[in-house]
């Protein structure tokens, strides 16, 4: 097993930004729920990001991350999967008959997905929901 890959933790915590009432100009909450993002049919799911492999790409340490599971990955798409049990972000790239998992940070490796490991792609990230602070 690799140990330079980056793990993701499920979180089902409400999602709040804060906006103005124009008519009060006041600052309120109003919560989101990753839901909100999501389409069920699809089969969408959400984790959040922890780490760093994949800021290149925009993916940054505590983003949210929305997935299709119903979306054929494409190479070079950004993928949930799971790898000898632990839940990655990589891109995803085909070579021949082998998966390849791709950083988008030059401090961590390649990971070629090798006949005799357990990976599973989930879903392919189709939204990223970060902030700004």
């Amino acid at each position: 097993m690799n140990t330079n890959t980056q793990s993701l933790a499920v979180d089902h915590s409400n999602v709040y930004y804060p906006f103005c009432d124009n008519t009060k100009a006041e600052r309120d909450q109003k919560a989101l729920e990753p839901e909100d993002y999501m389409n069920e049919s699809d089969g969408d799911f959400y984790v959040r990001m922890h780490g760093d492999a994949m800021d290149g790409a925009g993916v940054k340490d505590n983003d949210l991350l929305i997935a299709s599971a119903g979306t054929q990955p494409e190479d070079g798409a950004i993928v949930v999967a799971i790898l000898e049990g632990e839940i990655i972000v990589r891109r995803i790239f085909r070579l021949d008959d082998r998966i390849c998992l791709t950083p988008e940070n030059v401090n961590y490796p390649a990971i070629e997905v090798r006949d005799d490991e357990d990976v599973n792609i989930c879903g392919v990230v189709t939204k990223i929901i970060h902030s700004l602070r």
